[in-house]
């Protein structure tokens, strides 16, 4: 490195070795079917989020205790510092990134002129914005995220929020109208659109990184399930046996997090432009705005369920992968208890439940379990947050991360827009975050039929077809799309969070 402090260069050769060994290491679904008896799941409380998470997993706990004292001392000691040193261009950038971190930041979908407006309207209907997407009014649309202007910015930097609005009644002819953000409202072609649009993007891959990928897909979903399941839940138990591959090292990645990413100095609060004391209420504000639907139900209520708004790939791929999930729970269930008993018969299912209420938020609104209807629609979400849901919320940040003008952690506080762009050492940080999340899980069409009992394998079967079948289909979408889709395509889908 030319420059930089020791935390960016330590953690650098850090993630590098962590993600070779990780290769060179591979880990399947075998390797859970070798595992019995499960061990006992160890939870600690994570200050920072005001969660107790699950921290070792059945066969390790992820960072062993000298490197998390390394890592802990690293936070501690290096200092917190913001140079602006620059890259004379996006190319510069690209190439020196490449031969810092090679091809372990993986992309999967290359975008064309990220910069531009189409671009813009592509990234609310198909990409890391698509899930923030809201209908004001027919025909008027908005992603909203002005709420980070009230968290505390560091000295530099552009205050980040911003709201973006579209209009159509199509998501194929949306078009924006204006960009709401610190330095007022823009609209297309005027002085500051091209900084507007640099505002909203950096807008959407914070909330996308800390409130949807790290607090509500990994910190609430995947970690209360992983700790209802295996503290509450027997090991044989029948529920338990289909959450097992979908839980595959959940609570050895988290830990792992929460010594990396999550606390005071650690990457996300030197990555993002906000003081603690605005990252903080970020993790707090993530936490209230949780909640628990089912996916149709999420898409209606914000007016972009395809029989609102029609020809939004987001909405059409991820409804597809909700319902083979859903097909798969219902056909599992109903092949283990063929009287079809009530879920609030089993004393395990009825704790089960409970555990989860007191684990997420209580504006969450998790649905009860009288009825079998109620359990498939827990367990469906559980799984899409582990899965198609993962994919959405970040898994895939290594397709934005390509270009320094496109979805970046910061906006320095400059006029011009070279001048507003991140730093060197900015960019070294997010390329590390992004190839943590590069940390491959086994995919979703690995067989786990091996860890269910045998009559409810029929299930696991039909889901795996159906997975097939879905990957070609989404091939075929994509065949006349403007930009291809690849989030929920299975054969790109890991089966449980990776970072």
């Amino acid at each position: 490195m030319k420059s930089g402090n020791i935390h960016t260069w330590a953690f650098t050769k850090l993630v590098r070795a962590a993600y070779d060994k990780a290769e060179r290491e591979k880990q399947s679904i075998d390797d859970l079917i070798k595992i019995w008896p499960p061990r006992h799941l160890s939870v600690q409380h994570a200050p920072e989020l005001g969660l107790d998470v699950g921290v070792d997993d059945y066969e390790e706990a992820g960072l062993t205790a000298v490197p998390r004292m390394f890592v802990k001392l690293l936070h501690f000691v290096a200092p917190r510092s913001d140079p602006n040193d620059r890259w004379r261009s996006p190319d510069e950038a690209r190439e020196e990134l490449r031969a810092m971190f090679g091809e372990r930041l993986l992309s999967q979908v290359k975008w064309d002129d990220p910069t531009s407006d189409a671009a813009l309207v592509r990234l609310a209907t198909q990409g890391l914005a698509a899930h923030m997407l809201r209908r004001v009014e027919p025909g008027l649309y908005e992603v909203d995220l002005s709420f980070l202007l009230q968290m505390k910015t560091r000295p530099g930097f552009v205050p980040a929020g911003a709201r973006l609005v579209l209009r159509g009644s199509d998501a194929r002819s949306l078009e924006l109208v204006s960009i709401r953000w610190a330095r007022g409202e823009h609209r297309p072609g005027e002085a500051e659109w091209e900084l507007a649009k640099l505002a909203f993007r950096v807008a959407v891959g914070i909330v996308g990184t800390v409130r949807d990928h790290a607090v509500k897909c990994h910190f609430l979903s995947a970690n209360s399930a992983v700790i209802a399941t295996r503290i509450v839940l027997p090991p044989t138990h029948d529920v338990r046996s289909l959450l097992r591959a979908f839980q595959f090292r959940t609570p050895a990645i988290n830990s792992g997090a929460l010594v990396t990413l999550i606390p005071r100095r650690a990457i996300f609060h030197r990555l993002f432009p906000f003081e603690w004391e605005g990252l903080s209420a970020l993790y707090a504000y993530a936490k209230r705005d949780y909640r628990f639907l089912s996916l149709p139900d999420e898409l209606r209520e914000a007016g972009t369920h395809p029989e609102q708004l029609p020809n939004m790939p987001y909405a059409e791929d991820a409804l597809e992968i909700w319902r083979l999930l859903e097909t798969l729970v219902r056909d599992y269930l109903a092949l283990i208890d063929a009287g079809e008993k009530k879920p609030t018969d089993d004393p395990d299912l009825v704790a089960f439940h409970a555990q989860l209420v007191r684990l997420l938020p209580p504006t969450a609104g998790l649905p009860s379990i009288d009825t079998r209807e109620g359990l498939v629609l827990v367990l469906t979400r559980l799984l899409y947050d582990a899965t198609g849901g993962h994919e959405q919320y970040g898994g895939g940040i290594g397709d934005y991360l390509d270009d320094l003008r496109f979805v970046v952690p910061n906006m320095r506080d400059g006029r011009s827009f070279e001048e507003c762009l991140p730093s060197r050492m900015t960019m070294i940080q997010g390329t590390m975050l992004g190839v943590l999340t590069n940390f491959r899980m086994p995919g979703i069409r690995s067989d786990f039929a091996p860890l269910v009992p045998e009559r409810g394998r029929p299930a696991v079967a039909t889901f795996r077809e159906g997975l097939g079948a879905l990957a070609e289909e989404v091939k075929r979408r994509n065949a006349t799309r403007t930009q291809h889709l690849v989030t929920f395509d299975p054969d790109h889908m890991e089966i449980s969070v990776s970072i």
